[in-house]
């Protein structure tokens, strides 16, 4: 596998990294409780912030596979997914015992419901985004024998190689589906055991996720045999990719409805899945895209830094509005309607 080269791991990234997730952790959990009295701003607060927190977990959790020793061998990097699941739950019980003592002294309602509710699912995001990841680069490095950076350029011309983190895709989703089903038997059980079920299958969604968006950036260079890697070849890399995705998983997404619909069967685990391929493969694109922009001023290391946050705010200029007016009253609409679930975030 080959990766475009980058800042090279270390344990002062691994330090600088887990403590600006921890700090977005502590942010996210301090704007859910600011903004609890008004429910359109809760979610759209719970969905943005924990896509955030799971990014920047995804990321300091990722160095510390990619760094000695858990770099040496398959059940060190495994043992980094481990780490991550005890830190980010044992956070989270935290977060959970903070709001039990806020519950008792302003006293539980539909309001305070909600807002633990919104809480729970956020807090299921930002995990299951992280640890999905971390489970992909162990198999990724069961597969190639080194644990792949998940920024850059990812190029494997190993067609076996290719094919088996395929398998893994579709086991994991398949792994899912099993764990989705176990969800009405972990109700009769309680509540805390549900939340087990909903987790663990959120992880595999995930995991199904970035092994499929991983798996089609392989493809891609092994179907297309380029050597000499240019600028071009990278946009239409991603593009193809972001475009391919796109058809096939609005496809499934619109089968799985109908089945929905019909049968009345659950699939919010499999929309996660299908939505995070879609989003994960566009949002490839964009950083593509801002990163080749900002080269064609030749700027320092400061102003460099300063023209990619000016983009990537234009780009959330663009988007963001589009969001809030439209997807965003929808999905809540949904909630009340239906539940809260990840079927409803599509």
């Amino acid at each position: 596998a080959k990766q475009a080269p980058g800042p090279k791991p270390s344990l002062a990234m691994l330090v600088l990294d887990g403590c600006r997730a921890t700090l977005f952790f502590f942010l996210l959990e301090f704007m859910l409780w600011s903004v609890r009295h008004n429910p359109r701003r809760l979610t759209a607060v719970g969905l943005l912030g924990a896509h955030i927190t799971g990014f920047m977990y995804a990321g300091a959790f990722g160095v510390m596979q990619e760094i000695a020793p858990f770099k040496k061998s398959a059940p060190l990097v495994f043992f980094v997914v481990i780490v991550a699941v005890i830190t980010l739950l044992g956070g989270t019980m935290v977060a959970d015992w903070a709001r039990n003592v806020a519950l008792k002294r302003s006293g539980a309602g539909e309001e305070s419901g909600r807002w633990e509710q919104q809480c729970v699912h956020s807090e299921h995001e930002f995990i299951a985004f992280c640890v999905g990841l971390l489970i992909t680069q162990f198999w990724r490095k069961v597969i190639t024998g080194v644990v792949p950076s998940f920024h850059g350029i990812q190029k494997n011309s190993s067609s076996s190689q290719v094919l088996a983190l395929f398998v893994v895709a579709m086991t994991t989703a398949a792994a899912m589906f099993v764990v989705a089903k176990m969800k009405p038997h972990a109700q009769e059980i309680g509540e805390r055991s549900l939340r087990a079920v909903c987790l663990t299958a959120q992880v595999l969604a995930m995991a199904a996720a970035w092994s499929f968006l991983f798996w089609g950036k392989w493809q891609f260079w092994l179907a297309t045999g380029i050597s000499n890697i240019t600028v071009t070849d990278v946009l239409h890399a991603v593009l193809s990719q972001a475009f391919i995705f796109n058809f096939v998983a609005f496809a499934f997404i619109l089968f799985f409805y109908r089945l929905q619909l019909r049968f009345g069967s659950n699939f919010e685990d499999m929309f996660l899945m299908l939505n995070s391929i879609i989003a994960l493969s566009w949002e490839g694109v964009c950083i593509v895209v801002i990163y080749e922009t900002v080269k064609v001023f030749k700027a320092g290391p400061v102003m460099t830094v300063v023209y990619k946050a000016l983009f990537a705010a234009a780009l959330c200029a663009l988007l963001l509005p589009a969001w809030m007016w439209y997807i965003l009253p929808n999905s809540h609409a949904g909630q009340h309607a239906h539940g809260h679930g990840h079927g409803d975030d599509a």
